[in-house]
């Protein structure tokens, strides 16, 4: 999926902040290729997301959503920015399957 160069630049700044605290910590970092880990390295526990989700959305004021519901967004803004079916099925199913461990 094609990404942005400001998206691009968070992104490397967030690998940067990682591999920042993990040093502090003086932990060694293992490069699990997922994009949010614990400290270590790790992926990060599907109930630790959903409950920090709650509790971003309950904070925000807004109505509630279910994360898999955001889920289902981004696939529909994906095709609607011409992504291809295939894809957007792939990308919704490696989400679904990090966000249920």
């Amino acid at each position: 999926m094609a990404l942005d160069a400001e998206t691009v630049r968070v992104l490397m700044r967030h690998r940067e902040r990682q591999e920042e605290l993990s040093a502090r910590a003086g932990t060694r970092r293992r490069d699990s290729g997922d994009v949010f880990t614990t400290a270590d390295g790790e992926p990060l526990r599907p109930d630790f997301l959903t409950g920090r989700f709650r509790r971003l959305v309950t904070a925000s004021g807004q109505p509630p959503i279910r994360l898999h519901d955001l889920r289902r967004g981004a696939a529909t803004l994906a095709l609607a920015a011409r992504e291809t079916a295939r894809l957007v099925l792939n990308a919704a199913s490696a989400l679904g399957r990090q966000l249920s461990g």
